[in-house]
């Protein structure tokens, strides 16, 4: 039997229809970023002008579909980076918590640049990209976080 759930319209959906919908744009989630105060909200550096370039990144990223976003340059889109080239600095470890996000845990990194010509500064979030859900893990505002390739 195929539960049915009702909206304010008396329109009904079905279970399957919610669960077997796909998003096909990036969503994010701030609740694993790291207390590393050099690369959190907690950095002294991170102004309101970085916080509000911040959001306007996360908004122009939502708006097109995660395929869209994945084909961007790395200067406009999003780019991996191997684990290997990061320095080691911890994240919430409740991230591990959940099965799907435990097999992330090695692996690559994904990044998007806060600032897209790294123009006043050379600022990622760096986190881990599951299911359409990018985990932001770490700001990074001064590059500190990996080396360039």
């Amino acid at each position: 039997m195929v539960k049915k759930i009702k909206n304010n319209d008396k329109d009904t959906l079905s279970r399957s229809d919610i669960t077997n919908s796909k998003p096909t744009h990036i969503k994010f989630n701030f609740s694993f970023i790291t207390a590393n105060n050099e690369f959190c909200f907690e950095n002294g550096e991170f102004n309101d002008a970085h916080k509000l370039k911040l959001l306007e990144r996360i908004l122009t990223l939502s708006q097109e579909t995660l395929v869209t976003v994945l084909n961007y340059k790395k200067n406009i889109g999003i780019e991996f980076i191997p684990k290997e080239q990061c320095r080691e600095v911890g994240y919430n470890p409740r991230f591990t918590d959940a099965e799907h996000r435990k097999k992330e845990v090695d692996g690559k990194y994904a990044v998007f640049r806060i600032y897209q010509n790294n123009n006043p500064l050379p600022s990622r979030a760096i986190g881990k990209l599951i299911n359409n859900v990018f985990y932001i893990l770490f700001i990074d505002l001064n590059h500190k976080m990996y080396k360039s390739s």
